[in-house]
């Protein structure tokens, strides 16, 4: 299938694992115009505010795809109280990929900005008036009040964590998992097998999930912006909605990225990497 064809299917709605028709936009597609903050609104049920990042055109939970990224810490279960979810940096082996992953985090940055002018905009409905009237650019910056999507590590290196959500029915991972296996059938061909995971076939659906995810290995996603208010903080985070992870027999922490199904979790087909895969 030729890159042409799957950027046109690209654009079609896709259905995930939200269970919801909405179009994915590949992250070299994004841009900030595409990206819009709803008004913060009081939750009836709980009074706490709330709002909700869209695409701007269809008006729609914005599903942003990444591009082959590496993995940095593998699953993380965060104090052991099944809040799990995986870390990134702006880190990739694969050539081509590069320039994307670069521009993930370079939206992680816009995203953070608008964040914060959200607050200094929306300061009067989200604050109380003596929080409102004292907030400055400075404070709205500040861990009080803000909460970035991407971070700083103690090597001063950017990161981004993409949460995994829980099934609340099953205790199962919400999350669709590709894995696909590239090896040499010892006369120079590559064959590749793939293999959606189902929850249901294992006892221990986390444990399976660390298996599958390690450290150094190389991931393609959907990811989904979402806003968030916690007393007088708001800040971003991300919902990891679906996974492609690639194994090779070349090197355990080889993973690239072959022959990607894209009417099953709307990833586009990834960039190749050599004159192998032609």
């Amino acid at each position: 299938m030729s890159t042409a064809t799957n950027t046109t299917k690209m654009t079609k709605d896709i259905k995930t694992n939200t269970n919801t028709n909405t179009e994915v936009i590949k992250i070299d597609q994004l841009s900030k115009d595409n990206i819009i903050i709803t008004e913060p609104k009081q939750n009836p049920k709980t009074n706490n505010n709330m709002a909700a990042i869209l695409n701007a055109i269809t008006k729609k939970p914005l599903l942003i795809e990444f591009a082959s990224t590496s993995v940095i810490y593998g699953i993380n279960d965060y104090q052991g109280n099944k809040k799990f979810s995986i870390t990134i940096k702006n880190l990739t082996n694969m050539i081509d990929s590069k320039e994307s992953v670069g521009k993930l985090f370079d939206t992680c940055g816009e995203l953070n900005e608008m964040c914060i002018q959200y607050i200094l905009d929306n300061k009067k409905t989200i604050l109380k008036p003596k929080e409102a009237s004292k907030l400055t650019r400075d404070l709205a910056e500040s861990p009080a009040f803000f909460g970035p999507c991407m971070t700083k590590d103690n090597r001063d290196e950017d990161q981004i964590k993409l949460n995994i959500m829980t099934d609340y029915d099953s205790d199962k991972p919400n999350l669709f998992v590709v894995v696909e296996k590239t090896a040499d059938d010892g006369k120079g061909n590559m064959t590749t097998t793939k293999e959606n995971l189902n929850w249901d076939d294992y006892e221990d659906p986390w444990k399976k999930l660390k298996e599958v995810i390690k450290p150094g290995m190389h991931i393609q996603g959907v990811i989904q912006p979402r806003i968030y208010f916690v007393n007088s903080k708001v800040g971003i985070n991300f919902k990891l909605h679906a996974l492609k992870v690639s194994k090779s027999t070349k090197n355990v922490n080889d993973t690239e990225a072959v022959n990607l199904d894209i009417e099953q979790v709307g990833f586009s087909d990834p960039k190749k990497k050599d004159d192998r895969w032609n």
